[in-house]
């Protein structure tokens, strides 16, 4: 993971370079349809605390499928959250943020500007599908096909499917939770991070996207100061999705 994915009506989501999948970039720049007056509401960004991990895990998955819970394409969601989102709140968790408001965390960020990060998420990432391997043997996802399906992509497309990343750059994802989006909570939390990073010296940063409005990601991040640096088609949601993407998008000046 990100940025979250800018969400319009619903469909962008993160893709783990994590997230995604994980370190990726989901932005919620887009006003949804049904955006409620609730976007008027006050919230605050703070720094996360282990107390917010449940939470963050949660909206983690709820947002997986282009912006859809990840349960239909795969129905494990603590080792789903294990892959994508736990490596940053294990490793990195000084840089994690959260929006909270009366009703609690409705927005996180993680991020990380270690280069050697990535090879900690590497590390994970084949923790956790070794153990997907072996729930799978042991027959826990008899009765869901394509959690299998997803597992067979992860050992045998996904390395090849995922939009290249640049090297020495800081890298973030994020997720807003539906009814939120479109209502500057993600965009508070990619400038906290923003502030943050300016303090390191560290002039540019990526995210990763997931998403089957490659042009309508390209246009919109490029009002922010970003710019493409890898697309490449992504097969990780098929049958259910066609024409998905995954792109890399890069801001090399704040």
């Amino acid at each position: 993971m990100i940025i979250a994915p800018i969400q319009e009506r619903n469909r962008e989501s993160v893709y783990p370079a994590d997230r995604i999948g994980s370190g990726s970039l989901c932005v919620d720049l887009v006003r949804e349809k049904s955006a409620p007056s609730r976007m008027l509401r006050s919230f605050r960004i703070r720094p996360y605390r282990e107390t917010d991990r449940l939470a963050v895990q949660t909206i983690c998955c709820d947002n997986a499928f282009l912006g859809q819970p990840i349960d239909a394409i795969f129905c494990d969601r603590s080792l789903f959250s294990a892959m994508f989102v736990d490596p940053y709140l294990d490793h990195a968790s000084e840089w994690a943020f959260v929006a909270e408001n009366e009703s609690g965390i409705i927005g996180y960020l993680t991020g990380a500007i270690s280069t050697r990060f990535l090879n900690v998420q590497i590390l994970c990432c084949c923790s956790v599908t070794a153990k997907m391997v072996a729930n799978t043997l042991a027959g826990k996802y008899r009765q869901h096909n394509r959690s299998r399906q997803f597992i067979r992509w992860l050992l045998t497309h996904a390395v090849f499917e995922r939009a290249r990343r640049p090297a020495c750059a800081a890298h973030l994802h994020f997720n807003v939770v539906r009814g939120y989006r479109g209502s500057s909570v993600g965009y508070s939390l990619w400038r906290a991070f923003e502030n943050k990073l300016n303090a390191t010296g560290q002039r540019r940063y990526f995210g990763e996207i997931v998403s089957d409005r490659p042009k309508f990601i390209k246009k919109v991040y490029g009002r922010f100061g970003f710019s493409v640096y890898d697309c490449r088609p992504t097969s990780i949601f098929e049958p259910e999705h066609h024409d998905v993407w995954s792109i890399c998008m890069i801001k090399t000046d704040l």
